[in-house]
């Protein structure tokens, strides 16, 4: 069955990916300062704004989208069998990997994270 990589088809829950990052960090935040949690809030915000900031610039210049783009400027938005045959794993992957340090869901920063 032939794919056809539409930039309408774009995922909707980008930004549900940060919500177990950032679920995590608030929970972290609110155990450490229990007795007071607008403290909390504010260590939240001083944890995750950083890294969310970095996620927006560098959606900026290279959208978290771009193996989409990039398929859809090679094939004209036009049929293909499989993927492989436009762009390499290789490729995939450098674009994905990328994202992802940028986002903080690589292995090493969730492991980091873990401690």
């Amino acid at each position: 069955m032939p794919i056809r990589c539409s930039l309408r088809c774009r995922a909707a829950s980008r930004s549900g990916a940060f919500a177990p990052l950032d679920a995590r960090c608030l929970a972290d935040q609110l155990a450490r300062h229990a007795d007071d949690p607008r403290v909390a809030l504010r260590a939240y915000e001083a944890e995750r704004l950083p890294a969310t900031t970095q996620v927006v610039l560098t959606n900026r210049r290279a959208p978290p989208d771009a193996i989409l783009r990039e398929v859809f400027e090679r094939t004209g938005d036009q049929p293909f069998d499989r993927i492989e045959d436009v762009m390499s794993q290789a490729e995939m992957l450098a674009i994905t990997s990328g994202y992802k340090r940028v986002a903080g869901y690589d292995l090493d920063s969730l492991r980091a994270r873990r401690g």
